[in-house]
């Protein structure tokens, strides 16, 4: 247990069914071994599903605990994995559990805590809020559940914590349930903070370059992009969007192609795409729904100033016109109007989003966690 900051006498179970598909994650685990508290990665994965890679930490049991097909069937997949779970891991070792999905993972804790006495703390994520509470509405009772059980519960924006609490959760839960939450966004790879970038200039004078990173796909929101470069050298701005990624829509790569002043680029490594930041002046991504996005304080490591979308994963991370703006997706016109707010006053910008980065150090977002879960321990 935590006694006077002992971290390595508490022991905690993280149970994570997405770090096969996001090692960006181990940048967290590896933190937390770093500070000293001990670990034990919990990760289901299909049976016969090839892994993504293979240096998933020493403190890491991956497990073929369930069929692919069972995917779509909630309960199922949920028993499945718990019984893998308490078969394979000693539960009565550990002292908290981090569940990182309310559904997915945060079911499995609900239950340890009911059976064990295991107190949790639950991360709520895109897929909890925009897949499972809004589509599955059968299961919004669990969730509200899962929630109610949790001994914090941590949103990786206060826009997902407002469109959790106004939009799903009952109003005799509201206050209590607003008491428990924490905001706790994602670190980025130290490899952008190791990098860091300096302050920017433009003047109006010179081609005015705006970076998207992200797939090429309806909901990166591509398209709209597009339009509001239009609109840009309407108001007699020479501009050119870069835009990075994988091909999601071949219809869409074929609007960049045909557009005189877009360029693709095919999925680069992060060596190559710092070249491409330091090339460019503003990272414009107004994606429909975003978990959280990373690649925003990436550009921010870089000195960009950022567009990105109103009421999705990054907003509110910081005041509104502090490192750049958030939109409204579906408004080239709003996406080109910041844009030239942003113009006005460059250096600033550039200058606040250095600044800005710093707060997405894994060693920052641990001390977060760790405080979470001192609190908890110590309630």
């Amino acid at each position: 247990m935590v006694n006077g900051g002992k971290w390595d006498e508490m022991n905690i179970l993280h149970i994570n069914s997405y770090y096969n598909g996001g090692l960006f994650y181990k940048n967290l685990f590896d933190q937390q071994i770093k500070d000293g508290i001990n670990i034990k990665v919990y990760v289901p994965v299909p049976k016969n599903r090839k892994l993504l890679g293979d240096d998933f930490g020493g403190y890491t049991l991956v497990r073929p605990a369930f069929y692919h097909f069972e995917r779509y069937f909630f309960r199922m997949k949920s028993v499945h994995i718990y019984s893998d779970l308490i078969g394979t891991v000693n539960i009565k070792a550990f002292d908290l559990i981090h569940a990182h999905t309310l559904f997915t993972n945060g079911y499995i804790a609900y239950k340890l805590k009911k059976k064990y006495g295991i107190p949790y703390l639950v991360t709520v994520r895109n897929t909890d809020i925009n897949i499972f509470f809004k589509k599955m509405k059968f299961l919004r009772p669990l969730g509200i559940n899962i929630l109610k059980e949790a001994d914090r519960i941590s949103f990786l924006s206060s826009a997902y914590l407002e469109k959790t609490i106004n939009t799903y959760v009952p109003v005799e839960l509201k206050a209590s349930m607003i008491k428990k939450s924490v905001i706790i966004g994602n670190g980025i790879d130290p490899f952008w903070l190791e990098h860091q970038g300096t302050v920017k200039s433009y003047d109006m004078e010179e081609t005015m370059h705006l970076l998207a990173v992200g797939n090429i796909s309806r909901n990166k929101n591509i398209d709209t992009t597009l339009k509001a470069l239009d609109l840009l050298i309407s108001n007699g701005f020479k501009v050119h969007l870069h835009a990075v990624g994988k091909i999601k829509d071949e219809e869409l790569l074929m609007q960049i192609d045909n557009h005189p002043n877009a360029t693709y680029h095919a999925f680069m490594k992060k060596e190559e795409l710092l070249n491409l930041y330091k090339k460019s002046h503003i990272f414009v991504l107004p994606s429909h729904q975003e978990t959280f996005g990373n690649v925003y304080p990436e550009a921010l490591s870089q000195g960009l100033p950022i567009i990105y979308t109103l009421n999705q994963g990054f907003h509110k991370q910081f005041e509104e016109g502090s490192v750049g703006y958030g939109v409204d997706s579906n408004s080239p016109q709003d996406i080109c109007e910041k844009i030239m707010k942003i113009s006005k006053d460059y250096k600033k910008f550039s200058e606040r989003a250095l600044n800005g980065a710093e707060k997405y150090h894994w060693g920052e977002i641990v001390r977060l966690y760790q405080k979470g879960y001192e609190e908890i321990i110590n309630d």
